[in-house]
């Protein structure tokens, strides 16, 4: 299944640190084979979060990334072992990541990225159950492309006003396939889960989940353990102040697993009433 991260803003949502998160969690409890993609030019973020300073020189002295897989599939080698041979394992078994660009100019990339990215897709959903790509913010024609190939589109938003009306107001989306995640999420915001609601008619139970801000996660990115952070705390109590990003982050994955396997957009009637979701002692 193709996911697609994407966000009308750059910063503000957490689009990176969701996919990520949501993809760890997914791992842990569900071990699917997954592959982590990104199409951006610059700020790279995922490198720096997800692999140690070692596994980041491999990228350039082991050929590994893609612009050595754009480089394979425009020269014709379009394999699954090329992909494969391309990526670095972020955990053991389940989560290989694709690096992102060392190019130079931005035009040859994107020309290379738009020639190359529907085989790329092609051979991640041969070789992986799950496919989570990190995309650029805005759109343009390369991204209604993305929009169309992917499975889902999460559409990471923020409790800003701006955020909300410019996308509302100026992007069109397809209501199946696509859900809403309000990222680094605070319930104690006006502009709380239950306040999007009667706001803005489009953001309901059925297609919209929240990942709180968290500090040990942000500090967990910024020192590479994003893995060890998960591993800790993936059975935390209640009591603990990670349990509510935990729990979120859980139910979100969980979604994905029953789309994946149901083949539908919708919140199974257990979700309703989970505090993941808002009930009215946790997120609202």
């Amino acid at each position: 299944m193709k996911v697609l991260f994407w966000s009308n803003t750059r910063g503000q949502a957490g689009t990176s640190a969701n996919m990520i998160a949501v993809a760890m969690m997914n791992d842990l409890l569900y071990q699917k084979k997954s592959i982590l993609l990104q199409t951006h030019f610059d700020l790279n973020q995922l490198e720096a979060w997800l692999l140690e300073r070692k596994k980041r020189e491999l990228v350039c002295d082991y050929r590994v990334g893609i612009d050595q897989l754009i480089q394979g599939i425009l020269s014709g080698m379009n394999t699954r072992q090329l992909l494969m041979d391309c990526c670095l394992s972020v955990t053991e078994e389940c989560i290989d990541f694709l690096p992102g660009t060392n190019a130079k100019h931005r035009e040859v990339y994107e020309q290379g990225l738009q020639e190359a990215y529907h085989t790329i897709l092609n051979l991640a959903q041969q070789c992986y159950e799950d496919v989570f790509i990190d995309a650029c913010t805005g759109m343009n024609p390369f991204m209604e492309k993305l929009w169309d190939e992917a499975d889902y589109v999460v559409v990471c938003l923020s409790q800003n006003i701006r955020i909300l009306n410019d996308f509302f107001q100026n992007y069109t989306y397809d209501r199946k396939k696509t859900l809403f995640l309000i990222g680094n999420y605070d319930k104690r915001s006006e502009l709380n889960l239950k306040n999007l609601f009667k706001r803005y008619k489009s953001l309901n139970y059925q297609n919209t989940m929240v990942i709180p801000y968290n500090v040990e996660f942000r500090d967990a990115m910024s020192l590479a353990k994003i893995k060890d952070f998960f591993y800790q705390n993936i059975h935390c109590d209640k009591e603990d102040s990670n349990f509510e990003f935990i729990d979120q982050v859980k139910g979100f994955a969980s979604l994905l697993y029953r789309l994946s396997e149901e083949k539908q957009l919708k919140i199974p009637d257990e979700y309703h009433n989970r505090t993941a979701l808002g009930g009215a002692s946790s997120v609202l």
